[in-house]
């Protein structure tokens, strides 16, 4: 999927709530990171801990794009909650740790089942 959007042009970004410097370390262990604009996560400091800061600041990194032409594509309820507040499309995936209720009461639009849906949606 990565790749598949890195081909088409798109720009990804990631952004989680786990600590920006494990982020930076599993991105590299899985050598996926030629693939991320930006690696956003929380701040050892405490500055940034929620998900809709880490969001804020991910598309900060990202030069601020036009937020409907923006979407989130996240597992938990945090995730489509931060795509609401930021006025993204919140793209609920099934393959993670949230359910299809926890996605759909926290604002996700859709609900995808495989990542080849995701490159679909967002390619098309």
């Amino acid at each position: 999927m990565l790749a598949e959007l890195s081909q088409a042009g798109l720009t990804v970004g990631l952004a989680t709530s786990k600590l920006v410097d494990f982020a930076e370390r599993i991105v590299a262990q899985l050598t996926i990171g030629d693939y991320f604009e930006v690696v956003a996560g929380a701040a050892r400091d405490g500055t940034r801990i929620t998900k809709t800061d880490i969001v804020a600041f991910a598309l900060e990194s990202l030069g601020r794009p036009q937020p409907g032409a923006v979407a989130l594509v996240g597992d938990r309820g945090d995730d489509m909650r931060a795509a609401v507040l930021h006025g993204l499309l919140p793209v609920g995936v099934s393959w993670g740790y949230g359910d299809k209720e926890e996605l759909q009461a926290s604002g996700s639009q859709m609900i995808i089942d495989h990542p080849s849906a995701v490159t679909r949606l967002l390619t098309s």
